[in-house]
């Protein structure tokens, strides 16, 4: 939208003749200031009336308004026409206001079940592999933000200007320059085409996140009332695949590399137990390598390596990093509740993780060759965990 200086609607392209319309604007009058007072009120009117007088003294304005039941992210700045007129950018941030609503039910929905069940260990087990999830989703919010058309509309909004400047457009666009119109705006649309398309793989991979969020705190449920998991049919190149698109950006962000050798074999499991399994390790060497790379251990930032295959009835997964490595004296306390070498760490992921793979009938193991030499947490799990919860397996570190 481009407001003159007196708060006059000037131009406004299709979706934003949709959104003033839904705010009622053109039933009200041609003042932007008018339709924001008539369908939200005084004090946001002088939000507003404050945020396009900073715009025309220069400032870029950024601010989220609800307006009725959408939510939108603006963007106020003076227009490159250089006449006191302000460009307004609206973005409609609706699904990841409504993202974060339902993230915070979750979590609360979280909260009371660990109370109601008395479990606090399960309960910071819980909310630690909530914390994993919550990492991802940070770092794809993050992506989404990043990934944002800001560079177009600026594009968009310099053609308009050229545009605008013309006294004879149809004489302009026959011109040699103005034939380069078209396969400009070719190029625009191609890169919002792209834009598009990544915004909508981090949805899906948001949506991926919340399920698995959601899972985690139903078998807390189901477990407070003395049951046990869903067991299903999954093949290991599935489950690693889903690792992988859970924790595959921050790793990204980090720079650190992620290689896996998966045989195709199909287990049956309670599957979001044996993702936070790995979700956890995963994690904890991605903060080892981390670690590594901080102090100088290691050049380079790094890399994991994930391996599963079968072994007889059982299937071993196995989380190699070239992280900081484990001294031997603390091999043996890794798994116990509390224990932790990080500076700012709680000692929940592995204890609960081993827990876990204890109570699916396996076990979780560890071995490193001391200080800077990396490590390896190897889970075994049955084929089929058909009784598991009550087997006698015992998780060790070696």
């Amino acid at each position: 939208v481009l407001v003159d200086e007196n708060g006059q609607l000037r131009h406004a392209n299709p979706a934003a003749r949709r959104w003033l319309d839904s705010i009622g604007l053109r039933a009200a009058s041609r003042s932007l200031l008018d339709g924001i007072e008539a369908s939200c009120g005084p004090e946001q009117r002088a939000q507003w009336e404050e945020a396009l007088a900073r715009a025309k003294g220069g400032e870029r304005v950024r601010f989220e308004m609800p307006f009725g039941a959408r939510h939108f992210d603006i963007s106020v700045h003076a227009a490159a026409s250089g006449d006191g007129a302000v460009a307004v950018f609206a973005r409609d941030v609706t699904a990841r206001v409504e993202a974060n609503r339902r993230q915070q039910e979750l979590q609360k929905q979280l909260v009371t079940a660990s109370r109601l069940a008395g479990m606090a260990e399960m309960a910071s087990g819980v909310l630690h592999n909530i914390g994993n999830v919550l990492n991802s989703v940070n770092v794809s919010t993050a992506a989404l933000r990043e990934l944002g058309p800001a560079g177009v509309q600026r594009r968009l909004e310099r053609l308009l200007s050229l545009l605008e400047e013309q006294d004879d457009l149809a004489g302009f666009l026959g011109s040699e320059r103005g034939r380069q119109v078209l396969p400009y705006l070719r190029a625009l649309a191609a890169e919002m085409q792209r834009i598009e398309q990544s915004h909508r793989q981090e949805v899906e991979r948001l949506a991926e996140l919340t399920a698995h969020m959601a899972a985690i705190i139903g078998a807390q449920q189901r477990y407070a009332r003395g049951g046990q998991g869903a067991r299903e049919p999954v093949r290991l190149p599935e489950l690693i695949g889903t690792v992988t698109q859970l924790i595959a950006r921050s790793l990204e962000r980090h720079g650190i590399a992620f290689e896996t050798q998966i045989e195709d074999v199909e287990m049956i499991v309670d599957r979001h137990r044996v993702l936070q399994i790995l979700v956890n390790l995963v994690e904890n060497a991605k903060d080892a390598v981390r670690e590594a790379a901080a102090s100088g251990m290691a050049a380079g930032a790094g890399r994991i390596d994930v391996t599963a295959r079968r072994e007889a009835q059982r299937v071993v997964i196995e989380v190699k990093d070239t992280g900081c490595g484990i001294e031997p004296e603390h091999l043996e306390r890794i798994f116990s509740h509390g224990f932790t070498t990080k500076p700012h760490g709680h000692g929940f992921g592995l204890h609960s993780a081993a827990n876990a793979a204890t109570e699916l009938g396996g076990e979780l193991r560890a071995r490193s060759e001391g200080r800077g030499r990396g490590a390896t947490f190897v889970l075994t799990l049955p084929l089929s965990n058909e009784g598991a919860a009550s087997s006698d397996h015992t998780r060790s570190a070696a």
